[in-house]
């Protein structure tokens, strides 16, 4: 049994043996176009990664900077994040599997949410965890494409706690495909740093006024403007986050999460958002129940529903409970 003595290496489903790259009559290697493409992206996600992670700035600097050596190095098409699993002890016996087996570099794994963690996995045994300080970056880029792969087991395969280093891969592609969803989604452009865009239903949204929403002492014959926001879910991490924000977020396999209870009236088998229907109309039911109280969301859950239920992105996000509330008081206007 011999244990991975090399890093990652140059495979044909990470390299790109690209042409060259004529620009200004100079033709330029596609080699260094690649590099300057990945430290382009290394630059990108600093920014994103900088205000959702406890990482110190010179810390998340330094990673930035070793994931696009450690990208240019090995060949990769999109920048990859080196890191490393935690929580393996208790799975040894599938990590000396890994090395009896010859699982080689750049296999990729499988990922699981376990109690608010990402879990990964071979063949459906588990690993180990990815740690917690990379998971405000890598949970919003899972739905545009972020992989993970295995890079070595580490340790002697006898009398030693064997770990495994492993690597992000495609995180330069898939926060592109991110911001992009959230730039076409960003509304009245609203953020709260670099390459956040958030997605604001403002007053070109909202729709004619019926029944008791219509003002008779000021004539308005529209709803009041819809000011509810809807950030992307590592948000809600962030420091100074109100404990009441509610979080909707999608498991691996689809399947709609909530951070408060579900009020079953419509859809026994779950919540949903994005669309109408009898999921998201628990959904509403239940945001308003929690947030406000039984009265009130009897009363407006169907119109909370259709402005703010149904317009949330499909990958979820937070719903601050200060706009949820404000949005309540604007119907009685």
């Amino acid at each position: 049994m011999s244990n991975y003595t090399n890093v990652l290496t140059t495979t044909p489903a990470v390299h790109d043996d690209g042409a060259h790259y004529t620009a200004s009559g100079m033709a330029v290697p596609a080699a260094d176009v690649r590099s300057r493409e990945i430290a382009e992206q290394g630059a990108r996600w600093l920014a994103f990664s900088e205000d959702r992670t406890r990482m110190k700035r010179p810390t998340l600097v330094a990673k930035a900077l070793s994931s696009v050596a450690f990208s240019v190095q090995h060949g990769a098409r999109s920048l990859a994040v080196p890191s490393k699993l935690v929580g393996t002890r208790r799975h040894q016996r599938a990590l000396a599997a890994l090395v009896r087996d010859g699982v080689g570099p750049w296999t990729p794994l499988g990922v699981e949410a376990r109690g608010g963690g990402l879990t990964a996995t071979h063949s459906g045994e588990l690993l180990g965890t990815v740690q917690p300080k990379h998971l405000p970056w890598c949970r919003p880029l899972l739905a545009h494409g972020l992989t993970l792969h295995l890079a070595r087991v580490t340790g002697a395969p006898y009398g030693y706690t064997l770990g495994v280093n492993i690597a992000f891969g495609n995180v330069g592609t898939a926060l592109a495909g991110l911001l992009e969803v959230l730039g076409k989604a960003g509304g009245d452009g609203a953020s709260e740093g670099p390459g956040t865009p958030a997605l604001s239903v403002a007053d070109a949204d909202a729709q004619p006024t019926t029944g008791d929403a219509q003002s008779t002492t000021t004539g308005l014959s529209r709803r009041p403007p819809l000011r509810l926001v809807v950030r992307p879910e590592h948000d809600a991490v962030r420091p100074g986050a109100d404990p009441d924000d509610v979080v909707l977020y999608r498991r691996l396999d689809g399947t709609a999460c909530c951070s408060v209870d579900h009020v079953v009236r419509h859809s026994p088998t779950g919540i949903d958002w994005g669309r109408t229907g009898s999921g998201p109309a628990d959904l509403a039911l239940s945001v308003l129940v929690a947030l406000t109280n039984e009265d009130t969301a009897e009363r407006l859950y169907t119109g909370f529903e259709a402005d703010v239920v149904a317009r949330v992105p499909y990958a979820g996000g937070v719903l601050r409970a200060a706009d949820v509330r404000r949005w309540v008081a604007l119907q009685s206007v």
